[in-house]
């Protein structure tokens, strides 16, 4: 290698090389370009591994990506591609429609650019002030949970995703059941640093505590036994029946409670019904509940609906479920104790609803000797339907009343007895709509209108088949390629046509018939040497080229092919590898016009070829490639002994790739150098050599193929 400088211009003395990254960028997009455009499979599954590879970083596109590598690290192909993009200033586009949707990373992204800026203006400090510090680290938190939540088996890349049809966030064990495990540190750092959802709500109630709500929204409290609770607001409750307009019919039916589905199927029994058991959150502190507040523990009991006993009389207990705060769903709220809302259990959908005080449920606890926070949290064993299990549910802010929120506790009676009213919220079935399936692109021939009848196709090639084969081998063809496995596990590659031409010229063999095993140690030999030839010094000419001499120069012998390379076009040939007789090749030169292929013969065997040639009575022809070398001895030979007919200039299309007599790859490739055909001497015979070739029309017959 000469010490002219890579990268700088051929005409300013360099070497004209391009840039290896600049290549790699174009040849990769050029990959997927031609990937993604293909209307087949290869298209669909392109399109779902970058899809993958967004979903894993939390991302919907692929300028959402490219941005998050700025302050993360690149490690497959595509992310290498997407930073290398990005450092030239390029932003690439996704090949799927967008979406107006606002996206996690979108609304994260600032933030997190603004705290990687801050740790960088930091590098090579020793110290690092601590809220700098702080504020990556929480950065970094919200980067793996988005990660996470693209990864989950539903991937929730959206706000609104995260949200659900809710006024909060999804909670962590909510995600936990989509296989999203966030931990602790990440779920409050995503919820600290994304904006505070909007409650969306028709409008807010004005009416006072002791305000007239209409019947058909009333809630009566009664005692357990059907008797006034006294005026503590700790009954249970019923829905007046009262005559409904339509819309109203619809908001009652939506309010009954769907089971609760957070726990482990233990049994399955019949009709389809699961038995679940209970499974506290691993998050669960291990305290006693005398040590937290009345809003933490009531937090608690209904996050997991826990199940505690009430003792309505000496002889008389009921099994209680928590469900919910009672301040979530009374707007505003007028009580300072905390109040929740509770249940029978095991009773039917629509069973009547009840408030309690903390008071009384810190003291049910305590009497049922559940004084630590996580006996206080299990319920037991309960059964649901299979289709309930497997459909979520959430709490909608309207139900199809359209009426504001604002549930109302209020006095009812002259008793004292206290009336739930308002109820406007409703708990829904949440429905998993289908995934949509990517389109289908047909391909030409599965279009309108269809093929006739006569015309077949036939994909069978594309299975592998095996061949007969002598004791002990094993020939496998598949996609146009045969595949000779020989006794010591060695294994020749080569074209599935030029095999069944090399089995019917030297065996006398169809490809049904097994080939003797002498035939095939040959195939291989001559194979192991033709692929010793290409590391070194082989040249593989486009046979449509070598066609074209053939019908210009009327040439019959191929001189420098080996037998698991040659071209068909040609009546005989002689190959470099002198075992090759065995396989058609002939020893000695016949008295017919030759081609010989200099480059297919070792550098130290060339002149003495090229003296053969010059003897040979019937005319020769040399085609080789000239690389600029002046000091090439054959070259002095050519120039003294025969005359240039045709050249063609660098980087035309007159070779095939190194490996295409084994992969059946006969596309053309530019040449790297300058062709040239020499004719060696002058035939005495013109009976035998024909009418005489002028070199201008010699190059302009290969001027129109190269």
């Amino acid at each position: 290698m000469d010490s002219s400088p890579i990268m700088l211009d051929q005409s300013d003395g360099g070497r004209g090389c391009p840039s290896a990254t600049t290549l790699w960028i174009r040849e990769a997009l050029d990959v997927l370009e031609q990937c993604v455009s293909l209307p087949s499979e290869t298209s669909r599954i392109v399109l779902h591994c970058l899809r993958q590879q967004c979903n894993v970083h939390g991302c919907h596109a692929l300028n959402q990506l490219q941005l998050l590598l700025r302050v993360g690290k690149a490690d497959t192909v595509l992310e290498l591609l997407l930073a290398r993009l990005d450092e030239q200033g390029l932003e690439i586009s996704s090949p799927w429609e967008a979406s107006d949707e606002e996206y996690i990373v979108d609304a994260l992204w600032p933030r997190i650019h603004s705290a990687w800026l801050e740790k960088e203006r930091w590098a090579g400090c020793t110290e690092v002030i601590v809220e700098v510090r702080t504020e990556w680290d929480q950065a970094q938190l919200c980067l793996k949970a988005c990660g996470k939540l693209g990864s989950s088996a539903t991937a929730t890349l959206s706000i609104a995703q995260l949200r659900g049809s809710q006024t909060r966030w999804m909670h962590s064990e909510e995600l936990r059941s989509r296989h999203c495990h966030l931990t602790t540190s990440e779920y409050t750092a995503l919820t600290s640093w994304l904006p505070a959802p909007r409650e969306h709500r028709g409008g807010e109630s004005t009416a006072s505590l002791g305000a007239p709500v209409p019947a058909a929204g009333e809630a009566l409290i009664t005692g357990c036994d059907g008797e006034a609770a006294g005026g503590e607001p700790s009954a249970w409750s019923r829905l007046e029946q009262a005559p409904l307009t339509t819309a109203r019919a619809a908001a009652v039916v939506s309010a009954q409670l769907p089971p609760c589905i957070g726990g482990q199927v233990v049994d399955t029994l019949q009709h389809n019904q699961l038995v679940l058991s209970c499974s506290p959150p691993d998050c669960l502190p291990e305290v006693d509940i005398s040590n937290i507040s009345d809003a933490l523990l009531l937090d608690y009991l209904c996050h997991g609906r826990a199940v505690f006993p009430y003792s309505c009389n000496d002889n008389n207990t009921v099994m209680v479920e928590c469900l919910t705060s009672l301040r979530k769903v009374v707007s505003p709220y007028p009580f300072k104790q905390e109040y929740i809302v509770a249940r029978l259990f095991a009773a039917d959908e629509a069973a009547p609803l009840t408030v309690l005080h903390m008071a009384l449920v810190r003291d049910c606890l305590v009497g049922a000797d559940r004084e630590r926070l996580k006996d206080a949290c299990t319920r037991p064993r309960w059964t649901v339907a299979r289709e309930d299990y497997y459909a979520g549910h959430y709490l909608t802010a309207l139900g199809e009343s359209g009426a504001a929120p604002g549930w109302k506790l209020q006095a009812g009676g002259p008793a004292g007895q206290m009336e739930l009213a308002g109820l406007v919220k409703y708990i829904t079935q949440r429905r998993r709509c289908a995934l949509p399936r990517p389109a289908v692109v047909l391909h030409p021939w599965q279009a309108d209108p269809p093929l006739p009848s006569k015309v077949t196709i036939d994909i069978s090639h594309h299975l592998p088949r095996s061949l007969p084969a002598p004791e002990g081998w094993e020939i496998i063809q598949r996609n146009g390629r045969v595949w000779v496995t020989e006794r010591s596990s060695k294994i020749t590659r080569l074209d599935a046509a030029h095999y069944s031409m090399l089995l019917a010229t030297c065996c006398g063999q169809e490809e049904h018939q097994a080939p003797t095993e002498q035939f095939l140690m040959q195939l291989s030999g001559s194979s192991r040497a033709q692929q010793d030839a290409d590391r070194q010094y082989y040249v593989h000419w486009s046979r449509h080229l070598l066609a074209s001499i053939r019908q210009v120069t009327g040439v019959e012998l191929l001189i420098g092919a080996s037998a698991v390379a040659f071209n068909p076009h040609f009546q005989h040939f002689v190959s470099p590898y002198p075992p090759d007789v065995y396989l058609g090749a002939t020893a000695d030169w016949p008295p017919v016009p030759a081609l010989l292929v200099l480059d297919s013969f070792a550098p130290p065997l060339r002149s003495q070829v090229l003296a053969q040639a010059a003897t040979h009575d019937s005319g020769a022809w040399v085609l080789w490639q000239h690389k600029n070398n002046p000091d090439d001895p054959s070259l002095a030979i050519l120039r003294r002994t025969a005359r240039l007919y045709a050249e063609l200039p660098k980087k035309s299309m007159v070779l095939h790739s190194q490996e295409c007599w084994e992969t059946a790859a006969w596309d053309v490739e530019p040449s790297r150098f300058i062709t040239q055909l020499w004719r060696l001497g002058t035939c005495p015979d013109s009976l035998r050599c024909g009418p005489e070739l002028s070199p201008e029309l010699v190059q302009q017959h290969l001027g129109r193929g190269g």
